[in-house]
C-alpha cells in the first residue's frame, strides 16, 4: 500500500498519524488494518492523534479492529511511541485521564490526553523524539 493511499488516518503531517471522527464509517476497518500495516513495514516512529469528537463505529468494525489489535500489539507498539487523544472539556478530559491506565495496558502503548491540538502536537512529537513506548 502507497501512503498516498490512506484514507482513514491522515499522514499529512507525518510523524503525526490523525485519526478523525469523520473518517470512521461502516466497514472502514478494512482500510484501518492495510494502513496500520504499511506504517507498521514503514518502520519510522510515529504518535497517533486522535481529534476531538465521537468515534462512533458500527460493531463489526470493532470486532475487526480488537482482534487485529490484539494480534499486533508488540509490532504496532514497536512503532507507535504514543496515543494521544484532544479533549477541551475540562471533565471529560478528567474522566479520559481516569482510563489512562487499563488503556496503555489493552494497546501497551503510552496514552496521553491533551486539551488543544497545539498541545498534542508537541506532547506526540515529545514521545517521538524520547523514545516513549520503548
Amino acid at each position: 500500500m502507497q501512503l498516498s493511499d490512506f484514507t482513514v488516518h491522515d499522514i499529512a503531517r507525518f510523524p503525526e498519524v490523525r485519526c478523525a471522527p469523520e473518517t470512521v464509517h461502516p466497514g472502514y476497518s478494512a482500510q484501518w488494518r492495510l494502513e496500520l500495516e504499511a506504517l507498521i513495514e514503514r518502520g519510522e516512529p510515529f504518535f497517533m492523534l486522535f481529534a476531538e469528537g465521537e468515534f462512533n463505529e458500527e460493531p463489526e468494525d470493532t470486532r475487526v479492529r480488537a482482534v487485529w489489535l490484539k494480534e499486533n500489539k508488540a509490532n504496532l507498539a514497536s512503532v507507535c511511541r504514543s496515543i494521544v487523544s484532544i479533549e477541551r472539556d475540562e471533565a471529560k478530559r478528567a474522566k479520559l485521564l481516569g482510563q489512562l491506565a487499563g488503556l496503555e495496558k489493552a494497546f501497551g502503548i503510552p496514552r496521553l490526553v491533551a486539551s488543544t491540538e497545539a498541545e498534542g502536537w508537541v506532547v506526540g512529537l515529545e514521545s517521538v523524539a524520547h523514545g516513549a513506548g520503548n
